[in-house]
């Protein structure tokens, strides 16, 4: 989910609570008008698409109009297109701040990021570009975000630190305080397969067997999603004849954890472990996957490679006061939604993501995957495509 949608629409229903709850018909609940900032900023210095990219909008409020019909119009939930200058800074342990980048206003939608429909206008799609890169590594940084509009003189000052990866280690494409080990083997060689099952030695029948996610922690990362995308290649047999002219590869992404915190957050590489068992990656897969059991098409496994992304403590406290609203019940009251604007709400906040690639599935888990009652229909060979 979008969460400068969540957070807007944290707003309007702020706005109708207000209403419900109020005793008297002469409650005055249009007061002084107040501008608000609502902000979306996760940067990283690894962004996906070259550039990181920021929500900066506006909250509004009109007693003569409903509110979900004011989503609609542009004008008003974005500032104007000279209103806003937004500068990122960037200082370390030893330097004072230093400006990274002035933010560009653009509309997101001619590079192809389409804002999803619903409650809030989505043509335009306005966003600010950051084209400075923060710097990465074993040096401590932190950052400051400056709003000022243009038109009010109104400043707007928010920070946060970096997440301390430490120094990068080429031979193992990993940090020195970030990096997975390979769930197989604890020495991090990708020779040894993952086994999501194996066969019981004496009755031979297959066991679902628990897989072990483990990563360093970097200085400053609070939470975490961990991906496992399985790579695999589909084709065409006919007759038990492979037709060579068919074969592709094809990927899909599981999410193995999401928004995890762990117990005790960790400072310079401490080791956490998450124990997943084996059956939840074939259920993924029989869910998600077609049945080709009627048809010529066929399947060969590859590989899995695994991606773990961290936010700093800012997006945890956000994901978290999120989560607490969303398990909200009647006659229940919402707790005040986490904001590290100034003045605003939103968040201001820095990720980081590491990939590591080519662990290898074992032979018993690959028979299971073509054998088993739950997942024979997708067409799965015995053997990998390695």
């Amino acid at each position: 989910m979008n969460l400068i949608n969540t957070i807007k629409k944290t707003i309007i229903a702020s706005l109708a609570l207000s209403a419900i709850i109020s005793c008297s018909n002469k409650v005055d609940v249009i007061g002084e008008w107040k501008e608000i900032p609502v902000v979306y900023a996760v940067f990283s210095p690894l962004p996906e698409n070259g550039d990181n990219y920021f929500r900066i909008e506006k909250a509004f409020l009109d007693p003569d109009t409903d509110a979900f019909q004011i989503a609609q119009n542009p004008d008003s939930i974005y500032y104007g297109p000279n209103e806003l200058e937004v500068v990122v800074y960037e200082r370390t342990e030893t330097n004072p701040y230093r400006v990274l980048d002035t933010l560009e206003r653009i509309d997101a939608n001619t590079l192809g990021f389409v804002r999803d429909s619903g409650i809030f206008a989505s043509n335009p799609n306005y966003v600010y570009v950051m084209r400075g890169r923060p710097i990465g590594g074993s040096t401590r940084r932190s950052y400051k975000m400056v709003i000022k509009n243009n038109r009010t003189g109104k400043t707007f000052t928010q920070y946060c630190d970096a997440i301390l990866m430490g120094n990068y280690r080429p031979s193992e494409n990993s940090y020195e305080y970030f990096n997975i080990t390979n769930p197989a083997n604890p020495n991090n060689s990708s020779s040894r397969p993952i086994n999501f099952c194996g066969r019981n030695p004496i009755t031979n029948d297959f066991e679902f067997q628990d897989v072990n996610y483990t990563w360093n922690q970097p200085t400053n990362a609070t939470i975490y999603d961990l991906t496992a995308t399985f790579r695999y290649y589909e084709y065409q047999e006919n007759n038990g004849v492979v037709d060579s002219s068919t074969w592709s590869e094809k990927s899909i992404s599981w999410k193995v954890l999401r928004n995890y915190v762990p117990d005790n957050i960790g400072t310079n590489g401490d080791a956490e472990t998450v124990k997943v068992s084996g059956e939840n990656f074939y259920n993924f897969l029989k869910n998600n996957l077609s049945d080709v059991s009627n048809t010529n098409i066929r399947r060969c496994a590859h590989r899995i490679d695994l991606r773990i992304d961290c936010g700093g403590p800012e997006l945890a406290e956000l994901i978290s006061t999120q989560n607490a609203n969303s398990s909200l019940i009647g006659g229940l009251f919402p707790v005040d939604p986490y904001s590290n604007i100034e003045d605003g709400i939103g968040i201001f906040s820095y990720k980081f993501h590491l990939i590591k690639t080519g662990y290898k599935i074992g032979a018993e888990s690959i028979e299971y995957l073509s054998e088993s009652d739950d997942t024979q229909k997708l067409g799965f060979k015995a053997l990998s495509c390695n």
